[in-house]
């Protein structure tokens, strides 16, 4: 299929949106559950670093799910830019924390299953809108 159509674009950022959402509130409301399930050390800095984590999925989630209620073009072009740009830096970031030993393989796993997948769909939900 060459490119995606508006009702499959739009459920497309809805599905972007709920896991935006459900992360987001994870990482918010179960930081230590979450921090031990992941290998991580559940000291102040790491439980923070997971709620400002939260607050940018639950902020994404929004967007996301505004974007897939509204006929708007530009908003919905501008959510999967977002989303893209979000998952490109987790990558970033995760490898140089891996690299200097700050976090663990499993936070490692979960980003590198997760997080190309996430942006890749979100490229082409934006393929959708193009143009319009």
């Amino acid at each position: 299929m060459d490119g995606m159509d508006r009702g499959r674009a739009r459920l497309g950022l809805s599905g972007l949106a709920l896991a935006g959402l459900a992360i987001g509130s994870a990482c918010l409301l179960g930081a230590g559950r979450l921090s031990h399930a992941a290998g991580l050390s559940p000291d102040p800095r790491s439980l923070w670093s997971l709620r400002l984590f939260g607050v940018r999925e639950l902020l994404l989630g929004i967007g996301l799910r505004r974007a897939a209620s509204s006929n708007d073009s530009s908003l919905a072009r501008l959510m999967c830019e977002l989303t893209v740009l979000a998952q490109t830096g987790d990558l970033a970031v995760t490898g140089a924390m891996l690299l200097r030993g700050t976090t663990s393989r499993r936070v490692g796993l979960l980003v590198l299953a997760g997080a190309p997948a996430t942006a890749w769909g979100a490229f082409r939900i934006r393929s959708a809108y193009r143009g319009l």
